[in-house]
């Protein structure tokens, strides 16, 4: 079992990298294709998805406290909400990110 969590955690722990590097090109991206103000309150609204994506993964985790899926369970929901943010962010976005 195990090697099971931690198979578990390698594989959540690498699926939430994939997705903030796919974030980090996006924001990137934003930053130079929006004006300013645009970009400013993308910004915020990261802030904000940041604290909300960090409580979730805290409520979600605490179904294993204490036990070794405990971290696994944070992780991976770390990396659920960062894959719907980057798909949430391509939907409303899309052409300022074709356009470079």
């Amino acid at each position: 079992p195990d090697k099971t969590t931690n198979a578990m955690k390698v594989n959540a722990e690498y699926e939430l990298r994939l997705w903030e590097g796919e974030m980090d090109v996006i924001m990137e991206q934003l930053s130079v294709t929006l004006k300013d103000t645009t970009y400013e309150l993308i910004l915020s609204e990261q802030r904000t998805w940041q604290r909300t994506r960090e409580s979730q993964a805290i409520e979600v985790s605490r179904k294993h406290s204490g036990s070794a899926l405990e971290s696994v369970e944070y992780t991976a929901s770390l990396a659920e909400q960062t894959r719907s943010r980057v798909y949430e962010l391509v939907e409303e976005y899309g052409q300022e990110l074709e356009s470079e």
